[in-house]
């Protein structure tokens, strides 16, 4: 005979730990139970069900529960079955049918059963709205519950009403109302829902713009879920958006897209929605094509699911998509104002606001000037918006207006304020891919600075806003303090790259290494992304105007993409000339095409391909360097995008000239007057698999005294890691690979796995001088402008490095790049600088194609 305890139980387990009611039930005979604790039974093993997403069992359990109680005349429990049914209707986006058995629910409940089906109205109401209707509704439920000391449902409320407050960008009393649901799931000993609510806290995080926050309890919600065996897919579309508000793209999108096409095979209508949301957001700050459609895609769905507020926010994504790619309508921008007018009306302050600025954007494209301005107007809550994007979104458009009307002056004002935005956000960021991505979100903001600075009387002018817009770009100094949880998970990723290597490994093996690699990937990520940091440096106009004096010697070419094209700013003294060198799509196929030809030549050399090398490089450097006098002329060349992938030695308008490259004049002034190194010793490591590679180095400490050579058994990471702090040069002799689709796991191969950009971060400040990187791609970059320095040697300069010598393409393992490395070393023997011994070395090869490969190492940061 089924007992109330055993029910009782089993509905304490519903709510609980989903699981372990479902095995609890399946110890409960309930044929033998009266209807009441059937009802009962059915119902709280339905909403088990509900919770773990089989939603098909979850059906079958409800209408059990309805049967039995229906049968014997229980209203009571058949309302309350129907409210269960009604949550999950909901999930699966039937709206029509949720309120139906809510309807039915509240004719056949009374008192405290009655306060829980007005509860379910409510989180129904929010699943199809989430505006002031569901607001409303929590703030009139929540003193019911609490009249009848449901503390379980009084909870259910808080928490779902934090949720509506986090998008009505009431983030305190949001954050407030979590806390206190989570106090009461804890005292009830809920863990499933408590995970729920530390979930839903890192929304609250994202949108006070403190995305490590966000992230961390993320992570700490997916451990309590994957300890309950919970589905994760809503948990990681959040995380995808926070990701993306951070301009961590690529992490995004992969994320995005692999949770819908897993919602869309589980059914999961309205979850699968909003990943499609996110999805198409993704894809529209990546540049993809697809984002419209998507976009679309997603708007269907939720207006078939009867969500009116978030079918207004996908409509308002496939507009910013049109406006982004220039292609849109009169009609279009109609459609904006009508969207941005609806979702203010409702409350829903962030989308009225993107849709108001998009329909500047549009307005701008026709030259509706007054329309535009009237936009920015109705898109005042974007300036105090939790999400970053929103902020640089509404300062790109103020600029670009105010530029319009010929208020230059306003027009740089307002890029000003987007850019400290910007800098304050990036500054709270520790992980350096995610210090940096967020200026993916800052393209029209920087562009319309730099076109108000281009305008401006004195080049001066542009030059000082280039160096401020530069400093997205900077990844920055690490912490000084190693991050004691990443260290662990950087060793077993080497181990298992190290044994990935082995040509022993079977293919079963090979596939599970794999798996944990991208495991490990994973972990690590996280675990930066998720700490804080104290380093934020900005360039502001006092350094900047100290990094002029330092320069004073030199001829700085600063170049810069305006509106697509491409602007050189000649700093010559105490003269600034802007020149616009050409098209920026145009320079970056050429780029592309160099990079090809490199590769060719380096594995298999050919004449045929050493003469279109030349042809090309000189057809480059004629583009943006031809119209300057450069013999002799001590260079320091600031790059933007593909321009930091151009082997600027190879380009004969420089071949007479000492180049050195930097991410900005302040990072160079800053790496020139650092104080040099302590001691004069070299270390040398050498890594495995190359054939010539201990000849290589054995020709450098033949030339210069006072150098180790570390041979490939013994070029651990931790030896070039202590190499890095106790010798004045460090040169790598390695196999290097750049990983475009994440910098921060490119690698120097050594002998007992990789040393990733990740290590060099964790090291904190070395106290090497000058890193030589004979390794293929070593000053490889992403053509992507937010990525522009992060790889290797972007990563050794952020460590503290003044100067690393790198290629920007593959690199022999022959007997010419060891005579090349040791005339390097001996002109830095003779004290010449790097980027002079650099130069020296060059000249020195009497074979034109050897000469051309080595012209793709560059002097990078200081020089």
């Amino acid at each position: 005979m089924v007992m109330e305890e055993e029910v009782r139980e089993l509905e304490r387990l519903a709510e609980a730990d989903h699981r372990a009611a479902l095995s609890f039930a399946a110890t409960v005979p309930l044929a033998q139970a009266d209807p009441h604790l059937q009802a009962r039974s059915y119902r709280a093993i339905g909403n088990a069900h509900r919770a773990l997403a089989q939603l098909d069992q979850a059906f079958r359990q409800y209408e059990l529960g309805i049967g039995a109680a229906a049968s014997a005349g229980l209203s009571a429990d058949e309302g309350l079955v129907r409210m269960s049914r009604a949550g999950a209707y909901s999930i699966v986006g039937d709206r029509k049918k949720a309120l139906h058995d809510l309807d039915r629910a509240e004719k056949l409940t009374t008192g405290a059963e009655r306060a829980r089906v007005l509860f379910q109205r409510a989180a129904v109401i929010q699943r199809f709205s989430e505006g002031l209707d569901a607001l409303r509704a929590y703030d009139a439920v929540v003193p019911l519950l609490a009249k009848y000391n449901d503390e379980v449902f009084l909870a259910h409320a808080i928490s779902n009403r934090g949720l509506v407050l986090t998008y009505q960008g009431q983030q305190g009393a949001a954050q407030k109302d979590f806390e206190t649901a989570l106090r009461l799931y804890e005292s009830l000993d809920m863990p499933s829902p408590s995970a729920v609510v530390v979930h839903n806290l890192g929304l609250v995080h994202t949108r006070m713009q403190d995305v490590p926050g966000a992230l961390a309890r993320f992570d700490e919600a997916e451990r309590r879920l994957r300890e309950l065996r919970r589905p994760l897919a809503g948990l990681h579309v959040d995380r995808a958006e926070t990701l993306l508000s951070a301009g961590l793209v690529d992490d995004a999108l992969t994320l995005a897209k692999t949770t819908a096409r897993r919602l869309r095979k589980l059914g999961l209508g309205t979850d699968l929605a909003e990943a499609l949301l996110v999805w198409a957001h993704s894809s529209l700050i990546a540049g993809n094509p697809d984002a419209a459609i998507l976009a679309a895609e997603a708007a269907q769905v939720f207006d078939e699911q009867s969500r009116p507020g978030w079918r207004d926010r996908a409509q308002v994504l496939r507009l910013e998509a049109a406006a982004a790619s220039g292609l849109s309508t009169a009609a279009d921008e109609r459609v904006a104002r009508r969207l941005a007018n609806r979702l203010s009306a409702h409350a829903h302050h962030g989308p009225a606001s993107r849709a108001a600025i998009a329909e500047g954007m549009m307005a701008l494209d026709r030259g509706g000037i007054r329309a535009a301005q009237n936009s920015i107007t109705r898109a005042g809550y974007a300036r105090r918006s939790g999400l970053i994007e929103d902020r640089l979104a509404y300062w790109a458009l103020a600029s670009s207006v105010r530029q319009q009307t010929g208020n230059r002056v306003g027009a740089m004002a307002a890029a000003r304020a987007g850019l400290n935005e910007l800098q304050s956000f990036s500054g709270h960021m520790s992980a350096p891919d995610a210090r940096v991505g967020v200026a993916a979100h800052a393209g029209r903001l920087i562009n319309s600075g730099l076109r108000a600075a281009l305008a401006a009387p004195s080049a001066n002018t542009f030059f000082t806003w280039f160096e401020r817009t530069a400093a997205p770009y900077e990844v920055g100094v690490p912490s000084s303090a190693a991050d004691p949880g990443l260290a662990p998970l950087l060793d077993q990723l080497r181990s298992v790259e190290h044994e990935t290597t082995d040509q022993a490994t079977d293919k079963a093996r090979a596939i599970e290494l794999g798996r944990l690699r991208s495991q490990l990937e994973t972990a690590i990520s996280k675990q930066t992304r998720s700490a804080r940091t104290r380093d934020h440096q900005r360039s502001s106009s006092a350094a900047i105007q100290e990094a002029l004096a330092t320069a004073r010697s030199r001829r700085i070419l600063a170049f810069a993409d305006v509106d697509g094209s491409t602007i050189r700013c000649d700093v010559n003294g105490a003269r600034f000339v802007t020149t616009n060198v050409g098209p920026s799509e145009q320079l970056a196929r050429t780029v592309r095409s160099l990079a090809s030809l490199f590769r060719r030549l380096a594995s298999t050399p050919d004449h045929r391909t050493e003469t279109r090398l030349n042809r090309l490089l000189d057809q480059l450097g004629t583009t943006l360097l031809g119209d300057l006098n450069l013999e002799g002329e001590d260079i320091v060349v600031l790059p933007r995008g593909s321009l930091a992938l151009v082997p600027w030695l190879a380009l004969p308008q420089a071949a007479r000239s000492t180049v050195t490259i930097a991410p900005s004049l302040v990072s160079w002034a800053r790496a020139e007057t650092r104080e040099r190194a302590s001691t004069r010793r070299t270390a040398i490591l050498v890594g495995p698999r190359l054939d010539n590679a201990m000849q290589e180095a054995s020709e450098v400490a033949r030339s210069i005294p006072n150098t180790t050579v570390i041979d490939p058994a013994k070029s651990t990471a931790g030896a070039a890691l202590e190499a890095l702090q106790s010798a004045e040069t460090v040169h790598f002799v390695c196999h290097g690979t750049f990983r475009s689709d994440n910098p921060l796991f490119s690698q120097l191969e050594l002998a007992d796995g990789p040393l990733t950009v990740h290590d060099i971060f964790d090291a904190g400040v070395v106290k090497a001088e000058t890193v030589v990187l004979s390794t293929c791609s070593g000053a490889e970059v992403s053509a992507r402008p937010e990525r522009a320095f992060i790889g290797m040697s972007g990563a050794f300069l952020s460590a503290g490095i003044k100067s690393v010598v790198a290629s920007v393409s593959p690199v022999q393992d022959a007997s010419g790049t060891a005579q090349f490395m040791r005339s390097l070393h001996e002109g830095r023997q003779q004290q010449q600088p790097v980027r002079h011994a650099l130069a020296t070395a060059l000249h020195d090869i009497t074979d034109p194609a050897d000469r051309l490969l080595a012209s793709t190492f560059l002097s990078i940061g200081a020089g």
